[in-house]
C-alpha cells in the first residue's frame, strides 16, 4: 500500500511538472491518497493507535461537564499518562454522532492532511517538492504514531500566516487552541517568537541566532528543572531511536542549503534555523527520546525551505536535476520509514 501511495504521488508530480495537472488538482490527488491510507488503517498500524481508539470508546461514557471541569488534562482508562481535555472533548463530540471508534482516525487524518495541504498551498513555491517532503521525510509516517501531536501541529501551522502578517494575537489564539489538544504546542509559540524576532533584528543578529540550536542540550536540562511536568520530553528514554537511514537525506539537504539558498534573506535564515534545530534535536533524541517528538515541530518548515530551492537555482536544467535527485533521496527515506514493524499495513475492516 505504501509503495502504491508513493508511486502515485510521484506520478502525479510528474503530471504536475509537465503542466498536465494544476496545482490544486495535484494537491487534492496527493493528499487524498495520504488521507485514505492513514484514515482507514487498522488499530495495529501505529504504536499508539489502540490508545486513540480506546480514548474514543472511553469518551462515550464521560459527561461533557466532567471533561470540561477536568481542565487542562485528565486520566483516560488504559493510558499511562494524562490526556489533554481538549482532545478528549473532540472524541466526545464525535462519539455523539458516530459509534465506530474508527471515526477518530478518520477525523484526525482529515484535519492533518487538510491543514498541511493548505500550508503547502500558501507558503511553498514548489508544491511537488513540499508534498514529497511531507510524505517522505517523517512528518506523514510519524503522524500514524503521534496523532495528538500532529493534530495539534496541523492546527498550529495556521498561526504562521497570521504571524507573517504581524497579527500576533490571532496567531497566538490558534496556538492556544492547539495547546488544549497537545501541550507540546507551546514549542510552536517559541518558534513563532523566534520568527518575529528574526524579522525585526539585524542580519548580523540573525547569524548569531543560528548558533542557538547548539545549546539545546543545555536548554533541555533547564526545562526539566523549571517545568518538571515535561520530563517525559527531557529525560526519559521511552523507545529506541535510530537515524541511520535518514542521514543521507540530511547530507543532501545540507549541501543544497550551502550551495543554493540565499543566506542574506532574513526569512530564509529563519527556515535554515528551523532545519538546523530539527537535525540537532534528532541527534539529541538518541539519548533523550522525547527530543525526537519535539523535532517535528521544526521539520514543518523544511517544506518551505527546500521547496524554494528550484526557484533559487534560477536555471531550468539545474532545477530538474535537483528535483530528480531529491525525489530519489526522499523516496529512499520514505521506504526506510515504511518498513518499520509498527507500520505494517492493513485496513481496519480486516
Amino acid at each position: 500500500m505504501y509503495i502504491f501511495e508513493l508511486a502515485s504521488i510521484l506520478f502525479s508530480g510528474f503530471l504536475y511538472e509537465i503542466k498536465f495537472l494544476s496545482k490544486k488538482i495535484f494537491l487534492f490527488v496527493s493528499f487524498f491518497l495520504l488521507f485514505i491510507v492513514q484514515a482507514l488503517r487498522a488499530g495495529t498500524v501505529g504504536t499508539d493507535t489502540q490508545f486513540y481508539l480506546n480514548t474514543y470508546d472511553v469518551s462515550k461514557f464521560l459527561s461533557f461537564s466532567y471533561i470540561i471541569h477536568s481542565f487542562p488534562r485528565m486520566t483516560i482508562y488504559g493510558h499511562y499518562g494524562l490526556v489533554e481535555n481538549g482532545y478528549v472533548l473532540i472524541n466526545k463530540v464525535l462519539s455523539c454522532f458516530f459509534n465506530s471508534n474508527q471515526t477518530i482516525l478518520i477525523f484526525s487524518s482529515l484535519i492533518i492532511c487538510l491543514n498541511f495541504a493548505h500550508f503547502i498551498d500558501l507558503h511553498c513555491k514548489d508544491v511537488f517538492i513540499a508534498t514529497l517532503i511531507f510524505a517522505c521525510s517523517g512528518l506523514y509516517m510519524n503522524s500514524f504514531n503521534l496523532v495528538r501531536q500532529f493534530l495539534a501541529m496541523s492546527i498550529c501551522i495556521n498561526a504562521y500566516n497570521f504571524f507573517k502578517n504581524e497579527k500576533y494575537v490571532k496567531g497566538s489564539l490558534i496556538i492556544l487552541l492547539a495547546y488544549f489538544i497537545h501541550e507540546s504546542s507551546a514549542i510552536f509559540f517559541f518558534i513563532m517568537i523566534m520568527y518575529a524576532f528574526m524579522r525585526k533584528t539585524s542580519l548580523k543578529m540573525d547569524y548569531l541566532l543560528m548558533a542557538f540550536p547548539l545549546f539545546f542540550s543545555f536548554i533541555i536540562r533547564v526545562v526539566a528543572i523549571i517545568l518538571p511536568q515535561y520530563t517525559g520530553y527531557t529525560e526519559n528514554h521511552l523507545f529506541e531511536v535510530t537515524i541511520h537511514g535518514i542521514v543521507l537525506l540530511w547530507v543532501f539537504e545540507f549541501i543544497i542549503i550551502i550551495l543554493a539558498t540565499d543566506k542574506k534573506d532574513k526569512h530564509t535564515l529563519f527556515l535554515i534555523f528551523c532545519w538546523m534545530s530539527y537535525v540537532i534535536l534528532q541527534f539529541l533524541s538518541l539519548n533523550v527520546t522525547g527530543m525526537y517528538r519535539v523535532s517535528f515541530w521544526f521539520l514543518i518548515f523544511s517544506m518551505e525551505l527546500m521547496s524554494n530551492v528550484p526557484h533559487e537555482l534560477n536555471n531550468n536544467n539545474k532545477s530538474i536535476l535537483f528535483k530528480i535527485i531529491y525525489s530519489i533521496v526522499l523516496s529512499l527515506a520514505f521506504l526506510s520509514f515504511s518498513t518499520s514493524p509498527s507500520l505494517l499495513y492493513s485496513f481496519f475492516w480486516k
